[in-house]
């Protein structure tokens, strides 16, 4: 009895860390002169508009990223896959970047690294 349930409790977070580990989300920076170009994609996401309202309200809460044109967050071909991007001076740093993303998500497509 016990092996069973210590088999069944290994098998659940197996599950998890592999969700985790399949789970694909990637952030690219690029510094132009004095403003930065973000790039966030994250595959499988069931509502696309939701997970892109979070991303901007975690992005106001850092006043470094005042965020100006150009920018923009949807899922390209009305798929399931998110593609979000934004233009923010040199001080919206990739730390701020990556809050906003665990506020968005709590990271359950996979961490970023900016």
């Amino acid at each position: 009895m016990k092996f069973q349930a210590l088999l069944a409790a290994f098998l659940v977070t197996l599950a998890g860390l592999v969700s985790t580990v399949l789970a694909d989300a990637a952030c690219i920076r690029s510094a132009n002169g004095g403003s930065v170009f973000w790039e966030i994609k994250i595959d499988r996401v069931p509502d696309v508009g939701k997970v892109c309202h979070y991303l901007w309200q975690g992005l106001r809460r850092h006043i470094a990223c005042v965020v100006t044109q150009p920018n923009g967050c949807d899922s390209p071909f009305d798929g399931d896959e998110l593609y979000m991007y934004f233009t923010t001076s040199l001080v919206c740093n990739t730390g701020m970047v990556e809050s906003a993303f665990w506020h968005a998500t709590s990271n359950d497509y996979g961490p970023v690294d900016c």
